[in-house]
């Protein structure tokens, strides 16, 4: 069946219910008629605060302030964007809304069926490899695996296989699996030579490559001995582009974890998540890039990076943490000590200890210094000065919170004692005037401009728009407003036979302009319900203290029958809120002319005026 983008949404809503949802997430405990209680899945608590309601269809925290409707849930349960969680859930229940030719041409169709082919194809490769390394065949892998300290659960939780060596094993079971020569090639798996085809990866031990939904997409293949390369991964196909994906990333996500650790390599994450580190992925490459870096943004938790600690994973540490930065992220970076890598030190001293070296983690400006700082030891045992100082220049200059280019320069004087604040300072704006500055100045306007640049969908999604957030400090909203959007969140009628009064009260109070013209916009297409007014409120700067009372008014069950009562109470709820905006602008005339120095005597009689005018009609309401 096919679905309108205006009637997509609604669908779902329609179609699934959302106690039925949370609890294939949530344990829930019937508490009233219609209202279930659980722990939350998204902070870390002991008495559940966590509510669903079965008649609203909303789910709401108390302790978190999480709250929405199934897209919601899923979106935040799911680490998604609005669009995905609403697709999602969509194809949960069979809208295949891709398939509608007035949105797509021909070239559209056929991209997506391509897609679908190269989805069963990976998938059908990733067995074939998990049966070969479970074949006599692979003896010397198992090996392998065993001297790494790898379990074979472990091996097969993650989905571990094997190429053989052979020339076309893998060629000759998608034959017979009807894959075509096309296809075969387009996947990347498969080359050609000669007019023969031939397997990309031979004695190798397979990672799959899983994107965030968990479905395969990519392999990479490890030699067992020291004969280069040492990995080998597949090449950018129709699913698969490099950078736009970390390893491990759909087990990580689903435990709710303070922090999420960045590692180097397959090995690193594999054998955190064999011993019950599940916080861990791996950035397939060097850097991170900004693809990427929105992948951890999704997951807002703490991020650690802990890449290798030879020049090239410093290098690459520099420019993840810079990359997330520019997005708004506060990294940490981890050393691990007395090991070479993640690997090496679980085996050495257990995940004990590694959980507990993770608390040593260091914020990205103390490790860029004490980076620094190592740097300028002499192989003697002497400390060049010089060196650490330039390093430091360069580090503070790059510095744009003043609070933190403060606590930066107490600490560069603690490390330099031959240079006092002020020098330090100087010589800091002295390094903005170099060419070299400049040069960082581009380079970091060329990072901004990738990380802005619009992501090209791969998947078509019906074009619902999710309400944008409103960028203000958090506001109070009057009671009388909540009064209003219960009664019409009630009865989307009312707004319908009232609208030029509603109107005409509600736009002259400014502190709840915004959030009306959204409640406005689902009011004139009769779609002014709960979830949707949760909806709205989760990307809006309402104060957490009138989100929890607004939930809780809006989980009562209760509701106005009697049509007459409801426009009574209407007619009262705007009368009080006309009366909030006039005390509101008196009470400013006030203090302007109790606090204002500089005006003239002139222009306080008109503030005088329009003082008395007010008040007038307030006290004409209140009567």
């Amino acid at each position: 069946m096919e679905y309108t983008k205006d009637d997509i949404y609604q669908q779902v809503k329609d179609q699934i219910d959302i106690v039925d949802l949370v609890s294939e997430y949530v344990s829930l405990q019937k508490k009233s008629s219609n209202n279930y209680f659980g722990i939350c899945p998204f902070h870390h608590e002991k008495t559940p605060s966590f509510s669903v309601s079965a008649t609203k269809q909303i789910y709401y925290c108390f302790g978190c302030h999480k709250g929405g409707d199934c897209v919601a849930f899923i979106r935040d349960i799911e680490h998604l964007e609005w669009k995905e969680a609403l697709e999602f859930l969509a194809k949960r229940l069979h809208i295949d809304w891709q398939a509608s030719s007035s949105r797509r041409n021909t070239k559209e169709q056929e991209h997506y069926q391509e897609q679908k082919r190269q989805f069963l194809l990976a998938n059908s490769a990733a067995k074939f490899y998990y049966a070969a390394l479970r074949s006599p065949a692979a003896a010397e892998m198992v090996n392998y695996l065993r001297t790494r300290e790898l379990s074979a659960t472990a091996c097969g939780n993650y989905g571990l296989g094997a190429a053989l060596d052979q020339r076309d094993l893998l060629v000759k079971y998608l034959q017979k699996s009807g894959f075509s020569e096309k296809e075969m090639l387009a996947s990347g798996l498969v080359r050609i030579k000669n007019n023969s085809l031939y397997d990309l990866f031979r004695r190798r031990l397979i990672f799959p490559i899983m994107d965030r939904y968990g479905r395969v997409i990519a392999f990479g293949g490890r030699v067992l001995d020291d004969s280069k390369p040492k990995y080998i991964n597949s090449p950018e196909t129709p699913i698969y582009t490099k950078g736009e994906h970390l390893y491990a990333y759909n087990f990580a996500k689903k435990f709710n974890a303070p922090e999420i650790l960045v590692v180097e390599g397959y090995m690193d994450a594999i054998s955190l998540l064999s011993r019950g580190y599940h916080n861990v992925v791996a950035c397939l490459g060097t850097a991170l890039t900004h693809k990427q870096v929105r992948l951890l943004k999704l997951l807002d938790r703490q991020v650690i990076m802990c890449l290798d600690s030879d020049a090239a994973g410093q290098k690459a540490t520099y420019l993840s943490l810079q990359r997330l930065e520019l997005q708004g992220l506060s990294p940490k970076v981890l050393k691990v000590k007395q090991a070479k890598d993640p690997d090496e030190f679980v085996k050495k001293f257990g995940i004990e200890a590694f959980n507990n070296l993770i608390l040593q983690a260091e914020p990205a400006l103390n490790w860029r210094l004490n980076t620094a700082f190592a740097q300028a030891e002499q192989a003697d045992g002497s400390f060049d000065e010089s060196v650490f100082f330039q390093a430091a220049i360069r580090i503070l200059a790059a510095i744009n919170s003043p609070l933190e280019y403060a606590r930066a320069l107490k600490e560069v004087c603690k490390l330099v004692a031959s240079y006092d604040e002020s020098t330090i300072a100087d010589e800091v704006k002295y390094y903005k005037n170099t060419q070299e500055f400049q040069q960082y100045q581009r380079s970091l306007r060329y990072e901004t401009r990738e990380m802005e640049r619009p992501e090209a969908a791969k998947v078509i999604l019906p074009e619902v728009k999710q309400q944008p957030p409103v960028n203000e400090p958090s506001m109070a909203i009057p009671p009388a407003f909540v009064n209003i959007l219960w009664l019409l969140c009630n009865d989307n009628s009312l707004y319908q036979n009232f609208a030029a009064a509603i109107d005409n009260c509600l736009q002259n109070v400014k502190e709840i302009q915004a959030l009306w013209l959204q409640c406005r916009q689902a009011l004139m297409k009769n779609t002014f319900d709960a979830p949707t007014l949760l909806n709205i409120l989760s990307n809006s700067a309402v104060s957490l203290k009138d989100k929890d009372q607004i939930t809780r008014l809006f989980l009562q069950e209760s509701s106005i029958k009697d049509s007459k009562l409801s426009q009574e109470s209407l007619s009262h709820n705007l009368s009080e809120l006309q009366r909030y905006e006039l005390k509101r602008r008196i009470n400013y005339i006030s203090w302007r002319l109790r606090n204002d120095d500089f005006s003239s005597e002139a222009e306080k009689d008109k503030l005088r005026q329009q003082y008395q005018s007010l008040s007038r009609k307030f006290w004409e309401l209140k009567r």
